[in-house]
């Protein structure tokens, strides 16, 4: 699994293939499970929780695509200009 990310992710920054989606759900679904571990570990998760944290999901999930899309342009566009010299 952390080669896969590894490559993924060096793919994604050096503007080769866009790996997108699998890193912006991978940091949503370890905050998620962190969460609802924590909650667990003490009292039993309240289904208002799973409500609230799908809100809070949802936005980490759409700021994280737009940085790694926009870091996915950006390297792409860098890639291309490099090699018409």
């Amino acid at each position: 699994m952390i080669g896969t990310i590894e490559v993924s992710l060096r793919e994604h920054r050096g503007g080769y293939r866009s790996h997108t989606l699998i890193l912006t759900l991978l940091p949503v679904i370890l905050f998620h499970s962190a969460v609802v571990l924590i909650v667990d570990a003490f009292t039993t998760v309240p289904r208002g929780l799973s409500i609230g944290l799908l809100l809070v999901d949802v936005l980490l999930f759409t700021f994280l695509f737009k940085r790694l899309r926009a870091g996915f342009a950006d390297a792409r566009r860098a890639r291309s200009f490099a090699g018409r010299r």
